[in-house]
């Protein structure tokens, strides 16, 4: 069976959590979030993402935010290159 490797990280750079439980890395991201909303918090609209490997699985971006510059989408291709690969988006 193959383990995955879970990191929950804060906008800015942050690491709330680094290893193999899953269900550690969402409580981590569940906390902050409810902290995140919380305007008398030091975190307050701070975005959290949950990665699985080098893959998004959960994100919280606080509303009237950018997203946090993370992000489960290949970048579009220069003008130069209309169709890409020619995957669909």
């Amino acid at each position: 069976m193959a383990h995955h490797r879970y990191r929950t990280a804060v906008a800015g750079g942050g690491i709330l959590y680094d290893g193999q439980s899953r269900t550690e890395a969402y409580r981590q991201f569940d906390l902050f979030v409810a902290q995140s909303k919380d305007e008398r918090s030091a975190t307050a609209a701070q975005g959290v993402a949950v990665f699985m490997g080098y893959d998004i699985v959960r994100e919280y971006v606080p509303k009237g935010h950018w997203h946090i510059g993370l992000s489960r989408r290949r970048p579009r291709p220069p003008p130069s290159e209309p169709f890409g690969d020619g995957e669909a988006d």
